[in-house]
């Protein structure tokens, strides 16, 4: 009971900053260009975007409710975030809920308050009003994700089939927001393919819907907003890939990323024994690798 007192008194202190802060430019903008579509204009016709259409159609939720309700955009902004939020906190205690009779409610209750922390607080006071943002879309729809592929030694024998197909599809739209995201997708699956040594491992419904959901993105792309394709994506390629040194940079640093995570993972998981280890301290070890991941990308 203390626990959730705290979760519930976090949710309402991150309701109440993002309401009396200025809503960050990359979120507004969002926001606004969702608006526009809502009123019926074209992305990539009507609207001239280089980001891909996920991001924008995310956000038509917090419209419906800034225009039904009369609220501000900030305040709309505000609860549609945390409704996220509390989502996909429901799905990573529900994910780690499957071993908490082996674990102390001590345990559990520290790691619940830990995850409102990180969702809720951390975006608006350590990462420069990041709240709402593509990472944070990012981390929101895909720590469920992370905790339950690095649980599955323990958790498969017991874990329900409507949360499996939950967190792939939250997975699946958390890794279409940007390309780059694919890479942490990635990474886990092969380090929990190399340490399985089975590749029937890495075919679990959490995966399949995952990779089933990134798929139909890009056809999604090629049949509603072909302009995307054949304008947009070949000029911010010409102008990002092959002229901007700034993009050689963060080109290369993705790469390292990448290779980063992988080998960083893959040395790191037996070094600490993953596999010989309690469920309790497993589950820790999983949070604290999911948010290493996060953060870096």
């Amino acid at each position: 009971m203390p626990a959730l007192l705290i979760c519930l008194l976090i949710t309402g202190l991150s309701i109440i900053l993002q309401s009396v802060l200025n809503l960050n430019v990359d979120v507004g903008a969002a926001i606004d260009i969702a608006r526009r579509i809502a009123d019926g204009q074209h992305l990539y016709r009507d609207l001239y975007e280089v980001n891909p259409p996920c991001i924008f159609y995310l956000e038509l939720p917090a419209v419906f409710l800034a225009d039904h309700f009369h609220w501000s955009d900030t305040y709309a902004a505000a609860i549609y975030h945390t409704s996220l939020a509390l989502i996909s906190l429901a799905s990573c205690f529900q994910v780690l809920h499957v071993t908490s009779a082996q674990r102390s409610p001590l345990w559990d209750h520290t790691m619940m308050i830990f995850l409102c922390f990180s969702l809720l607080l951390l975006p608006i006071f350590m990462l420069v009003d990041h709240f709402g943002q593509r990472e944070h879309f990012f981390m929101m729809f895909t720590l469920p994700y992370f905790i339950s592929i690095f649980c599955w030694p323990e958790s498969r024998p017991t874990y329900p089939l409507a949360l499996k197909i939950c967190v792939g599809l939250l997975a699946g739209i958390g890794f279409s927001i940007k390309p780059f995201f694919l890479l942490a997708f990635a990474t886990s699956e092969l380090i929990r393919l190399i340490y399985s040594r089975r590749i029937a491992t890495i075919f679990t419904v959490e995966t399949i819907v995952c990779a089933i959901t990134l798929a139909s993105y890009p056809i999604l792309i090629f049949y509603a907003f072909p302009e995307y394709l054949y304008t947009i994506l070949p000029l911010v390629s010409r102008t990002y890939l092959f002229y901007s040194q700034a993009h050689y940079g963060a080109l290369r640093w993705t790469i390292f990323t990448f290779l980063f995570l992988t080998g960083g993972g893959i040395l790191f998981l037996p070094f600490v024994g993953f596999f010989d280890k309690s469920p309790q301290q497993r589950s820790l070890l999983v949070i604290m690798l999911s948010m290493i991941i996060i953060g870096i990308m």
